[in-house]
């Protein structure tokens, strides 16, 4: 294992070089090509007394290439294609997971997008069609090596709310009359958030078939400062009951947001909620909306150029009811997670992060888990590093 990651961490060294002399694109304002390749390590001790099992592992966890360019004056594209993507470290078991790209099993490639932009044929305006993230929340505007942390923010990773936002197929309509304000409408068929769209439903989150969504975002402010808010309303069908009879069923979906960035110091701010109406079942038989909720707060500081030491704070609830006679949807029942961060920027075309996390779970659920039973489980010692070694043309 030791030398699979050494070995991946010298491609990455050798492909930053490669980048940072090979020219931007193969033919300037026609076709341009991009490389993303992420390589991380993560190390967990093993703590008996907690039931946690030790990691010492790494290896490629993203490889994507990215085309775009333009067909006349007013269309543009992009296909980008990503392999061995892994978003997030689970909990529990430690393992990478993923929430988008399609097929969704690890060491497969997926078309993450595949659109075409029709730009200005209605004034201040783009038409959008493809497979495509429609505008949500920050992180999935923002392009995937600009992400400040290794891993994602629960509020777009956990089971609970991983079906916001991330890859679908559809249309969207952006409308942007001035620089400080965009507004987006967008429709989305043949939702996929944890599964292929055609999957059977198994768990929650897994294949959401014949799925339709529809919402809308705001952006407002310019330069240093700027909110962000969207609303999503999901029909969908769901196994819920277990008994292979998908029922139809809605959701909605709201997340609001700011990013601050003065000199060298920035902030970024978001708040999530979501509602599955008639999604739980009591164990007296009667249905009850689900709600789901949750936050992060990130705070980063650029130093000698090359330094930006980083600080995370995030929570959770995915089931605000917190009745004994629901049915789990999550191992636990609140999770506040904290991240302390270290990135160095290499040269223009490579940096190395170093994070350290710290979750904090409560709930039964979570005790049950492991065999336990009662209890706060606010003293696990799961916490990990993660290192990452990210290159980019």
């Amino acid at each position: 294992m030791t030398r699979t990651i050494l070995a991946a961490l010298l491609l990455a060294l050798f492909l930053t070089r490669t980048a940072a002399a090979e020219p931007a694109s193969v033919e300037q304002g026609v076709i341009q090509i991009g490389v993303l390749i992420k390589a991380v390590y993560t190390h967990r001790d093993e703590n008996e007394q907690s039931g946690v099992d030790g990691i010492s592992e790494g290896g490629l966890r993203w490889v994507g290439i990215d085309l775009a360019g333009e067909l006349g004056d007013n269309v543009r594209y992009e296909i980008e294609l990503v392999a061995n993507q892994s978003l997030y470290l689970d909990p529990i078991t430690g393992e990478g997971q993923t929430v988008e790209s399609s097929p969704f099993e690890m060491g497969t490639v997926g078309v993450r997008t595949a659109v075409i932009d029709l730009v200005d044929l209605v004034p201040y305006s783009t038409i959008r069609v493809g497979t495509f993230r429609p505008g949500w929340g920050y992180y999935q505007d923002a392009p995937a090596r600009s992400w400040d942390f290794v891993d994602l923010p629960l509020i777009h990773t956990d089971e609970a709310f991983r079906s916001m936002g991330w890859q679908n197929a559809g249309a969207e309509y952006i409308f942007h009359p001035a620089e400080w304000i965009q507004t987006s409408f967008f429709y989305l068929n043949g939702y996929m958030p944890d599964g292929n769209a055609n999957s059977e439903p198994e768990t929650f989150g897994g294949g959401l078939d014949k799925g339709k969504a529809w919402g809308c975002r705001i952006e407002l402010g310019s330069g240093p400062v700027s909110f962000w808010g969207s609303y999503m309303h999901e029909d969908f069908e769901e196994d819920v009951s277990g008994g292979n009879q998908p029922e139809e069923l809605d959701a909605d979906a709201w997340i609001g947001g700011a990013r601050v960035s003065v000199d060298r110091i920035w902030a970024t701010f978001e708040w999530t909620d979501l509602i599955l109406s008639d999604y739980q079942t009591t164990m007296s038989g009667d249905r009850m909306d689900l709600r789901s909720i949750g936050g992060h707060a990130d705070l980063g500081w650029r130093f000698f150029d090359a330094w930006t030491v980083l600080l995370r704070w995030e929570w959770i609830d995915p089931n605000d009811a917190d009745r004994e006679d629901t049915f789990s949807r999550s191992r636990f029942d609140q999770i506040t997670r904290w991240t302390a961060g270290l990135t160095y920027g290499i040269n223009d075309h490579a940096d190395m992060s170093v994070n350290f996390v710290m979750p904090v779970e409560e709930g039964d659920k979570a005790d049950v888990y492991k065999g336990r039973v009662g209890g706060r489980f606010q003293d696990v010692n799961n916490d990990y590093f993660r290192v990452q070694l990210q290159v980019w043309q």
